[in-house]
């Protein structure tokens, strides 16, 4: 089941990816699949690898000839290259993270978007020959698949981290009261966002940042899940614009391609700047709900502790000893009602050699020592 649902993921991402007009040289702005088969492929064991793998390979071999007509071997070969692409990732990711990665430690978050720009960087140098029949020059081949894989991997596979992290905790990822707020948050996104980069405003208000603030609230509010979501539906509300020529980025230029590459810079650029953020208010509020742990077990010892303070009445010649109510208790019992501390008797050498005289001194008298 979990690897039908995969398959139905990565071409859902593959549709998603042929629906955004391409950046002049045929391959789509952001390859969704690559980002699907990489975040797979760090949540799941290594036996489960193979089969991850062969799924998204088959899927991005179908998909763009059986439904686009696209050329068999061009395609199988860079369907080779973007799972190649993906198994390094992981493989770097598992290699210096361990298995305990995590989007909510900052230093795992640097990792990840180093290597998801460092691995589709070097398989564009792979592809770029390929990508070349369709593109002007070797350079522009290398670009649109570095940038194209590279932010497939950069907004896709962190939304499935997240939520593979979500599921390992087990139950509903917010409270109901918080859940109303991500709804509200969402939909203030998606709305701003869309009038934004859908010409709906007056053209001196199609500015980029007036999406920011909805940003930042869910990557200040809900983590990495939320920030993940939020960055990715933006991106893909911002790409789709531009590529049908709306939005800021038209009022600069009427190329296609300078559109989508300026587009593709900025939502690369937000989506590692959000996900550093998130990263960083995780982080720290994991931090201080261990210190508050710590500090609760510390007081519960604490209050374990039974102390002795004041002045306490002793008797100097049988060491018994007053208590607050003016009785003279033994000093073992007193100590005793106290603390938590037990005595067991016994005879310390000097009292023994003292009692062993006694007893020479009486001899019909029985010592036990």
């Amino acid at each position: 089941m979990t690897l039908i649902l995969f398959a139905l993921a990565c071409l859902g991402g593959a549709e998603l990816s042929h629906l955004i007009p391409a950046v002049g040289s045929g391959l789509p702005v952001i390859v969704f699949p690559a980002g699907l088969l990489v975040g797979a492929l760090i949540v799941s064991g290594r036996r489960e690898w193979l089969r991850l793998v062969l799924v998204a390979f088959a899927v991005a071999v179908f998909d763009p000839i059986a439904l686009h007509g696209g050329s068999a071997p061009a395609v199988v070969a860079l369907a080779a290259i973007m799972c190649a692409e993906a198994v390094a990732a992981a493989a770097l990711i598992g290699r210096l993270a361990g298995p305990e990665f995590t989007l909510e430690r900052v230093s795992h978050a640097s990792l990840f978007i180093a290597v998801a720009a460092s691995t589709p960087a070097v398989g564009a140098l792979v592809a770029a020959p390929i990508v070349m029949r369709i593109a002007p020059t070797f350079s522009a081949a290398w670009l649109a698949w570095w940038l194209s894989d590279g932010l497939g991997i950069l907004l896709t596979a962190p939304v499935v981290i997240a939520f593979a992290a979500e599921e390992t905790r087990g139950g509903s990822p917010w409270r109901s009261w918080l859940a109303l707020e991500a709804l509200v948050a969402f939909v203030s996104l998606v709305a701003v966002t869309e009038s934004v980069f859908g010409d709906l405003l007056d053209l001196s208000l199609l500015v980029p940042a007036y999406v920011l603030p909805f940003l930042l609230w869910p990557a200040m509010r809900f983590g990495p899940l939320g920030s993940t979501l939020s960055v990715f539906f933006a991106c893909v509300i911002g790409v789709w614009n531009t590529s049908h020529g709306h939005g800021p980025f038209a009022v600069l230029s009427t190329s296609v391609g300078n559109l989508l590459l300026r587009a593709q810079g900025a939502m690369g650029m937000t989506g590692l700047s959000l996900l550093l953020l998130a990263s960083m208010v995780a982080e720290r509020r994991n931090a201080l709900r261990e210190r508050a742990r710590l500090v609760e077990e510390l007081q519960g010892a604490l209050n374990e502790i039974k102390t002795l303070r004041g002045f306490i009445p002793i008797c100097a010649w049988c060491h018994k000893v007053r208590d607050d109510e003016g009785f003279w208790q033994r000093l073992e019992t007193y100590l005793g009602e106290r603390t938590d501390a037990t005595f067991s008797h016994s005879i310390c050498p000097g009292c023994a050699e003292t009692q062993h005289e006694a007893a020479a001194k009486s001899p019909g008298q029985e010592w036990r020592i």
